[in-house]
């Protein structure tokens, strides 16, 4: 069961006004009591205008880090405001009637980051001083050395000897004989006259070694005997005439030869005449014989000059004249290759001296140039834009916004409190909270003589 207190209805309700007028009234005097005793924050500041953002940051830090610890103890925050901006700001909180050291702070770190400026600009000078002497050394010695490094190469006399050989009639020049030539337009414009005369000199020799080539062989084959006179060779039958004695063994046997016949009218072959006449005509063909000469088969030799040789012996004069057309051509080519190599040869002499010209002057105008430069003082790697030793107002808590922000503190406290008491607190303070069971009593009073009362009745 639920304790249920009676009290007195008209005494609870200005209690809770005190109760809530008192909070409010405690968190004004604790305003009153900050705006009296609370530290003044002052503040100095000053802005670096950044030319070297990395190297100013690391001498900022070095230069924090020399600081006395007393100086180290105030708080010191950095601020980039801008890619070229940085803020550097020194804190310090005051009671009323102290003094600062936040602008000594400041000063000793601009101080600090002057020293590593001017450290690092000597040390700079130094390493430039030292570097100038031994570029001079340097330049010097370059110097002495370009009478040896302008001049012809090995390579280049080679090449200007083989084309002079060349020109002689000897020789050949390799395929990629004008590498090693400079770049330079009287240069190369000489090589390219070389180049049309060497191909013209190998053209020249190709048709000379086929002349000399045909010429060779037409002279081999005129002077041949063989084919000096063509030999030809008739035969022909030839027949002999009967001597006077054949006729008249001839003549004998044809008389005896009719008688004969003759003598077969009357007789037979047998007969003895006619036997007789046979022999003789026998003999008489014999004789005949032995005296006739029969045709012979003669063969005539027939020795006649070669109608060629006319032919050849002008094709050999025509290549006779073209083969000392070619060699006079050629001759006038090798003197042309032999002056135009020497004119390469002069040229490039010239192209190196004034090379040699050239750089000895860069050398020297280089040499002039570092030993009248002397390296100017180190640039600093920020700019100062303004310190505030002493600023002119110093940050105070402010009156009316902190009375305003106490007051509101202490409402919202009194409420907090009266609505915690009113859930946590049973006691019945009205008629109408009379609980809902049976009334064991009631008390009355009386108030102001009146014969009124209240009861309060659990």
């Amino acid at each position: 069961m639920r304790n249920v207190e009676f009290r007195e209805s008209s005494g609870a309700t200005p209690r809770r006004r005190i109760i809530a007028g008192g909070v409010v009234l405690f968190c004004a005097l604790l305003s009153l009591v900050y705006l009296h005793y609370a530290p003044r924050l002052y503040e100095v500041s000053m802005k670096l205008i950044l030319r070297d953002r990395e190297k100013t940051q690391g001498m900022l830090a070095t230069a924090i880090s020399k600081l006395p610890e007393k100086m180290v103890s105030h708080r010191i925050a950095t601020e980039l405001e801008s890619g070229e901006l940085l803020k550097i700001s020194c804190f310090d909180t005051l009671m009323p009637g102290e003094r600062t050291d936040c602008g000594l702070l400041l000063e000793k770190i601009i101080d600090n980051m002057k020293e590593q400026c001017q450290a690092q600009a000597e040390k700079e000078r130094m390493e430039a001083e030292n570097e100038r002497k031994a570029r001079v050394s340097q330049i010097d010695a370059e110097i002495k050395m370009l009478p040896g490094k302008y001049v012809l190469s090995s390579e280049l006399k080679k090449i200007i000897g083989n084309l002079k050989t060349v020109a002689t009639g000897k020789g050949e020049m390799a395929a990629d004989w004008m590498a090693g030539f400079s770049e330079a337009k009287e240069v190369r414009l000489i090589l390219a006259t070389l180049e049309d005369n060497l191909k013209v000199r190998t053209e020249l020799l190709r048709q000379i070694t086929r002349d000399r080539a045909l010429y060779d062989s037409l002279l081999a084959w005129t002077s041949s005997p063989a084919n000096q006179t063509i030999t030809t060779k008739v035969k022909r039958v030839v027949h002999y005439e009967d001597s006077p004695e054949l006729i008249k063994i001839k003549d004998r046997k044809a008389e005896v030869e009719a008688a004969r016949m003759r003598l077969l009218q009357r007789a037979t072959s047998k007969h003895p005449l006619v036997r007789k006449m046979s022999e003789e005509i026998n003999e008489l063909q014999a004789q005949i014989n032995a005296l006739t000469r029969l045709p012979k088969v003669v063969e005539d030799v027939r020795v006649i000059t070669n109608p060629e040789l006319v032919k050849w012996n002008k094709e050999l004069a025509d290549i006779r004249s073209a083969l000392s057309a070619s060699k006079a051509k050629l001759m006038l080519v090798h003197k042309n290759i032999s002056a135009i190599a020497g004119q390469l040869q002069k040229a490039l002499e010239n192209q190196l001296k004034r090379d040699h010209l050239h750089e000895k002057n860069k050398l020297e105008a280089s040499r002039k140039e570092t030993e009248s430069n002397e390296k100017a003082a180190g640039v600093m790697p920020f700019e100062l834009y303004y310190i505030d030793k002493e600023p002119a107002v110093i940050s105070e808590p402010e009156i009316i916004p902190t009375m305003l922000y106490g007051t509101g503190i202490g409402i919202v406290a009194a409420f907090f409190i009266l609505l915690t008491r009113k859930r946590t607190d049973f006691t019945v303070t009205e008629e109408e909270e009379k609980p809902e069971f049976p009334v064991l009593g009631s008390i009355p009073r009386f108030v102001g003589g009146a014969g009124n009362s209240n009861k309060e009745s659990a």
